[in-house]
C-alpha cells in the first residue's frame, strides 16, 4: 500500500497541469495498429471491393458476386491432376474494367469467394487480340487471362501439384491442393519456344527451358 500511495500522487502531479485529452488524443492509440495491418496484408490482395455500388467480400456466393458485378470476362477451372481430375476444386474469375482500373481476380472454392486479388491494369481486349504476340508480352506477374488474350491458346499444357511454396518473407507454407500449370508456346522464325509457368491464375515464370 505504501508503494501504491507513492505512485498515485506522482501520477496526479504529472497530469494536473496538462491539457485534457480530447477526442483526437483519445482515439489515436489504434492508428499504429491499423497501419501495421495494412503493412502485413500481402500486396495485391484484399478482403472486399466495391462493384457497381455493391460491396463484394470473401465468403460471398458465386451468384451474389455475379449479381453485383455481372458476368466475368474470364473463367478458369483448376483441377487437381492427381485426386480430382474430373472435379474442379477451384474456379478463378477475372473482371477487366478497362485501362483505368486494375484487374480483379476472384478465387472460388465450394461455390464461395475465398480470395480477392488485383492484377495489372485492365486493357482493351479487342485491341490486344489484334497485336502480334512477342516474348515481351510474356512476363511474370501478369494474369493467365491477359496471356491468353495477347498470345492465344498454348500448343500444349502440363499440370503438376505443389505441396510446399515459399512466400515473399521466405517462409515455407504447406498447400494440400495447389496446382501449377506449364503452358508451351511454339517457336517461329523469330523466337525460340517458351514455357510459361502459371499458379493461381498468375504467371510466375517464363523460360526457354522446356523441361
Amino acid at each position: 500500500m505504501a508503494c501504491l500511495a507513492s505512485i498515485l500522487p506522482a501520477r496526479r502531479r504529472a497530469t494536473s497541469g496538462s491539457r485534457p485529452r480530447g477526442p483526437r488524443h483519445a482515439g489515436s492509440w489504434w492508428l499504429p495498429g491499423v497501419l501495421m495491418v495494412g503493412l502485413l496484408l500481402p500486396a495485391g490482395e484484399a478482403w472486399a471491393f466495391r462493384c457497381n455500388g455493391s460491396l463484394v467480400s470473401e465468403g460471398d456466393r458465386r451468384f451474389q458476386v455475379e449479381r453485383a458485378c455481372g458476368e466475368p470476362d474470364h473463367v478458369e477451372s483448376i483441377t487437381d491432376p492427381y485426386f480430382a481430375r474430373y472435379w474442379p476444386y477451384e474456379e478463378i474469375w477475372v473482371y477487366n474494367r478497362g485501362p483505368q482500373r486494375l484487374l480483379r481476380v476472384l478465387h472460388f472454392r465450394d461455390g464461395r469467394l475465398r480470395r480477392i486479388e488485383t492484377g495489372g491494369h485492365g486493357f482493351d481486349e479487342a485491341r490486344a487480340d489484334r497485336q502480334p504476340c512477342t516474348p515481351r508480352d510474356m512476363r511474370s506477374g501478369m494474369t493467365a487471362y491477359e496471356l491468353l488474350v495477347r498470345c492465344g491458346e498454348p500448343v500444349d499444357r502440363s499440370y503438376h501439384r505443389v505441396t510446399m511454396t515459399r512466400d515473399a518473407r521466405g517462409t515455407w507454407r504447406h498447400h494440400p491442393h495447389r496446382v501449377v500449370e506449364d503452358w508451351f508456346y511454339a517457336d517461329d522464325d523469330r523466337y525460340r519456344p517458351r514455357r510459361v509457368r502459371i499458379r493461381d491464375g498468375f504467371v510466375i515464370e517464363v523460360s526457354t527451358r522446356l523441361d
